[in-house]
């Protein structure tokens, strides 16, 4: 599923919802390290996560105990994650070998399932309406307005919220960039800081640690970096900055040095940290 098309915008889900996620993972992490009871009787290989004799083997040919597998699973959930790769190499898990291998109860298989497909929504830009639970595709990802066609139908007006905050959109629905909500800001930063981190090479080729999104120095529009080079642009505002350090560019050039094309630049380039206020 990459796209629900134009004329549905939203489906229903009676799964969990996307605030239990983390909150889930937390628990069943904390639960398995609390426990850690799961062990075979005839080890088949040492286990890629503890080197314990205990694992059992992938279809990529690593090896996994039951209990890294399932706990190494929560963790990738715990950042959003909806495919669980190995612990040792970028191959995917499938969720049935992690069922079969890990032998999660009835209660964890359950919301493993479950936190995976609200993973994979919101990497398809799909939200989750929080007054009737149904999943919502938001048609412009330079907006954070989003249109529950569940809810308006049901209301018989338009029923809009905020991407950000899952707020109801209080602004006039013309303004396609503020909710209105003095909560959003909070929920934006949330974002920030559990967004997963990037390699990038320097100007000396040495690699430095990133986080995937930021928020536009400028407008606060949140940004994900999907590959290519640092030099960045805002759909919404159009100001263009260095991905690494959020200096802005000069004369259409970045002006920090962290490319070997621009022998004009000055500024060192220094990793700028996440950013918790916006």
């Amino acid at each position: 599923m990459s796209s629900l098309g134009a004329s549905k915008s939203a489906f229903d889900n009676r799964g969990i919802e996307v605030s239990q996620v983390r909150v889930g993972a937390e628990y069943f992490i904390g639960k398995r390290n609390y426990e850690r009871t799961v062990k075979f009787p005839h080890p088949n290989g040492e286990c890629c996560v503890c080197s314990d004799e205990g694992g059992l083997k992938l279809k990529c040919g690593h090896y996994m105990c039951p209990d890294d597998i399932l706990d190494y699973a929560w963790k990738q959930i715990k950042t959003l994650k909806h495919e669980i790769s190995c612990a040792s190499c970028t191959k995917i898990v499938d969720i049935d070998d992690i069922i079969i291998l890990g032998l999660p109860d009835d209660e964890e298989k359950q919301f493993l399932t479950a936190a995976l497909s609200v993973n994979f929504c919101l990497s398809q830009d799909i939200q989750q309406c929080i007054r009737c639970k149904s999943y919502c595709q938001r048609k412009n990802e330079d907006s954070p307005q989003v249109n529950c066609l569940v809810c308006t139908k049901n209301m018989i007006k338009p029923y809009l919220f905020c991407w950000y905050c899952l707020g109801e959109w209080k602004t006039a629905p013309t303004e396609y960039k503020k909710c209105g909500n003095s909560n959003c800001k909070k929920a934006k930063i949330m974002q920030l800081e559990s967004a997963p981190m990037i390699d990038f090479k320097d100007k000396k080729g040495k690699t430095v640690k990133v986080p995937s999104i930021r928020a536009c120095p400028d407008c606060t529009t949140i940004i994900e970096h999907n590959g290519g080079c640092n030099e960045m642009t805002c759909n919404y505002c159009k100001h263009k900055f260095c991905f690494i350090c959020l200096i802005p560019t000069k004369e259409g050039s970045l002006i920090c040095k962290s490319t070997t094309w621009n022998p004009n630049a000055t500024i060192t380039c220094i990793p700028a940290p996440i950013q918790a206020n916006i």
